[in-house]
């Protein structure tokens, strides 16, 4: 593979490049690369990668060439055989005689579009196709979930309460920030103060003075979240609402605010920016899903444990990225990233959920969830 200059690219740029591409351009990809080409950039994905992006591209592009690899390839790109798929393709064959190549590849395209069109499960009900929406296009999926904007309520959110009082306290005039860039300590003063009184069940705020945006860790994530999402910005020493901000505000207040703010944050901000665990951006990519539980599950108390579960039955091999270490198994490590920057640092952060801490020994306590009403507001489901 070689870039536009005709140099040719590393092992790892090629890696690199190939996990970027979008779904059309992996299409591309194999409606146009020889058969020497796929394989040189197979080589240097792990089995899981090269799985997840052939689960991409139709059928009709990649059944060629995996029909034309030998055992020894195959199990080099794809790792071991996999006896279930080898036997559903030869239920889709069985008995068939085919006059072209065009005319497998047509059988086999249509055999597993009717496999993906059928609920599993591990998805919770969601079939491979679905799924394949959920992880894609979450915000561009309407015969799944469509997220209401702008809604038809004041939403109650710890988001929402301090992007309403960082837009008091920016007013006309702008704000001047600290020498490092953060907001003033008035500013963090009175978020801590009404987030106390507001969200009093978010454990870890407490009534010491801030003495510094960073002591205020909501304040911090929504501050950082809205430059992200261009809805403050730094003009000549000032921090000022951006044009979409006021634009918003002016069409419907928090309403119009929050849909946007939300998506912003789910799709451009990361999560894991001050958590201190490992990166992990499948969970973030998949965010959809969980709320998909929520759906299903949220109505009752359950614990973040049971949809811990539920993740990995989905999705087993995020399990296989995690290295174990003296102080978790990669099982408890998804716990712990699932819990604080899908329930805690997103879907609590904006009014979602409601999260309980229940005590436990040896300092291992658990939390139990439940969904509240502006989660029926923000989404509608058209599945489950």
């Amino acid at each position: 593979m070689k870039h536009r200059q005709g140099k040719r690219l590393s092992r790892d740029e090629i890696t690199r490049t190939v996990l970027s591409l979008n779904e059309f351009e992996l299409a591309h990809m194999f409606a146009n690369f020889s058969r020497e080409a796929l394989i040189d950039v197979f080589q240097g994905l792990t089995p899981q990668d090269a799985k997840r992006i052939i689960a991409q591209v139709p059928p009709e592009l990649t059944v060629p060439f995996l029909a034309s690899l030998d055992p020894k390839e195959a199990e080099r790109i794809l790792g071991p055989p996999n006896p279930a798929l080898e036997a559903d393709l030869r239920e889709a064959v069985d008995g068939l005689d085919f006059a072209s190549v065009e005319e497998l590849n047509a059988t086999l395209s249509s055999h597993f579009a009717k496999k993906n069109a059928q609920p599993l499960e591990a998805f919770c009900g969601l079939s491979p196709e679905q799924m394949r929406y959920v992880l894609e296009r979450p915000f561009e999926a309407p015969q799944i979930a469509e997220f209401v904007d702008p809604l038809a309520v004041d939403p109650d959110s710890p988001a929402t309460l301090l992007f309403s009082m960082l837009v008091k306290a920016i007013g006309a005039e702008g704000l001047k920030p600290t020498a490092k860039g953060n907001l003033p300590i008035a500013v963090c003063m009175e978020a801590q103060a009404k987030m106390n009184a507001g969200f009093p069940s978010l454990r870890y705020l407490n009534d010491r003075r801030p003495r510094s945006e960073e002591d205020v860790p909501e304040l911090h994530m929504l501050h950082q979240a809205a430059r992200v999402g261009g809805f403050v910005r730094t003009v000549r020493g000032r921090i000022v609402l951006g044009s979409e901000a006021r634009r918003l505000l002016e069409l419907d207040g928090l309403r119009a605010i929050y849909p946007a703010l939300m998506r912003s944050f789910a799709e451009r901000f990361n999560w894991g920016f001050m958590d201190g665990y490992p990166e992990f951006p499948f969970l973030q990519q998949s965010f959809l899903f969980p709320l998909y539980l929520l759906h299903l599950h949220g109505g009752d108390w359950q614990t973040e444990g049971f949809y811990r579960d539920l993740f990995v039955r989905a999705f087993p091999t995020v399990l296989d990225g995690i290295e174990p270490d003296s102080y978790r198994t990669p099982v408890e490590t998804v716990d712990q990233i699932l819990t604080w920057r899908v329930f805690v640092h997103f879907f609590r952060f904006f009014g979602l959920v409601d999260m309980e801490y229940i005590p436990g020994p040896n300092f291992r306590g658990h939390y139990r969830i439940r969904s509240l009403p502006l989660f029926r507001e923000v989404v509608r489901w058209k599945v489950g």
